[in-house]
């Protein structure tokens, strides 16, 4: 989300805003014009800080969590590879990047509810 916020401020810098107008506009409309739906427990302009970054106490609500594919990769210790359109993805060359679980990416790993369900042998 934190690289989405970006893109969409720096596409109201390209259409001349400036920084500060750019940043505001993203915060406040990144959920509306770009995502649609917000899986956080933040009304929708205040999931931001006012650098891009999620603001620490947001957390995600309800089953959403569960049906996020990325804990999947997490779990079984997977890079997510993001493409770029050259490479046959569907990111711009800037946000082409891969995601190591090896990496310091502050990742939480958390057992879905589904599969604690499921599997008896997890507590």
């Amino acid at each position: 989300m934190e690289l989405e916020w970006m893109n969409l401020r720096n596409s109201r810098m390209s259409q001349g805003d400036d920084l500060a107008t750019a940043k505001a506009y993203a915060s406040a409309n990144l959920i509306d014009d770009i995502l649609y739906l917000n899986i956080f427990n933040k009304a929708n302009d205040a999931l931001f800080t006012s650098d891009g970054k999620l603001v620490s106490d947001a957390s995600i609500i309800g089953d959403y969590a569960e049906d996020l594919d990325w804990f999947d990769y997490k779990r079984w210790k997977q890079p997510i590879v993001r493409k770029s359109i050259a490479d046959g993805g569907s990111f711009h060359a800037t946000y082409a990047i891969t995601l190591n679980p090896s990496d310091a990416n502050n990742w939480t790993w958390v057992i879905p509810k589904k599969e604690k369900d499921y599997n008896k042998l997890i507590k």
